[in-house]
């Protein structure tokens, strides 16, 4: 879900859950009694989240563009001047609230072992990325890791 990724992603960041003691939120459907309260307190703190004030949907599953957007964001990692040529699946354009975070996880490699250099998110066969999809558990892990090898060791 999408809290779930958020608190993955976060302590994959080395954030704990006190980080987000004394500061609130401003998301409608988030409650301080919810597991993940704290998780997406910080998260907003932090500007990891840019839809304040509206509904977060904490319990719908999370899209792979989606995903590698919160991955980017709290990474801390920023593009600008792209163009369509530095993306490299066809279902993906410029103008896509995403297409940075997926321009700047596919270009960066890390070393996984018995594998060689592997981006931190990759596509299918058929040149796509399905940005849209609801990511998997396998995908998850794959992108935690090599987001944790590549930003915060």
């Amino acid at each position: 879900t999408r809290a779930e990724f958020i608190k993955l992603a976060l302590v994959n960041a080395g954030y704990e859950e006190e980080d987000g003691y004394g500061d609130t939120e401003s998301y409608t459907d988030v409650s301080s009694g919810d597991w993940y309260y704290y998780w997406i307190v910080i998260a907003e703190n932090e500007g990891f989240l840019r839809n304040a004030g509206g509904a977060f949907s904490p319990n719908t599953s999370i899209t792979r563009a989606d995903a590698t957007v919160f991955a980017v964001r709290i990474a801390k990692q920023t593009l600008y001047g792209f163009t369509q040529s530095d993306i490299a699946f066809s279902d993906v354009v410029t103008s896509d609230y995403f297409a940075y975070a997926i321009i700047i996880a596919n270009n960066t490699e890390v070393e996984v072992p018995n594998d060689g250099e592997e981006a931190i998110v990759g596509g299918y066969s058929d040149g796509t990325f399905r940005p849209y999809n609801s990511i998997s558990r396998g995908e998850v892990a794959s992108l935690i890791l090599r987001a944790a090898i590549a930003w915060y060791q």
